[in-house]
């Protein structure tokens, strides 16, 4: 059995965070997700919310489907709208 040995690690070619100098490290950048981003993609299939009395006689926040002809009006959950929009045009969503 052979064992070879690691050529010794030069410091100078080391920076302060024990990366080689010459390796490139691209920064990572921590920026939380905006609201905006989490719903974008609802709020292209679905119009502005409104409230509406829903059939218990509660009165909650809809949105209007803007792509089905029936004009569905949904109750303003994400969940809600994404399985709306999975189920009933998933080539476009």
């Amino acid at each position: 059995m052979i064992l070879c040995k690691s050529a010794p690690i030069n410091v100078d070619l080391i920076d302060n965070d024990g990366i080689p100098i010459d390796v490139h490290v691209q920064p990572i950048t921590d920026t939380a997700p905006t609201c905006e981003g989490k719903t974008a993609d609802l709020n292209a299939f679905f119009g502005a919310m409104f409230n509406h009395m829903g059939t218990n006689g509660k009165v909650k926040k809809h949105q209007k489907c803007k792509i089905c002809l029936k004009q569905c009006i949904l109750v303003n959950e994400s969940t809600t709208l994404c399985c709306h929009a999975e189920a009933n045009f998933a080539g476009k969503y």
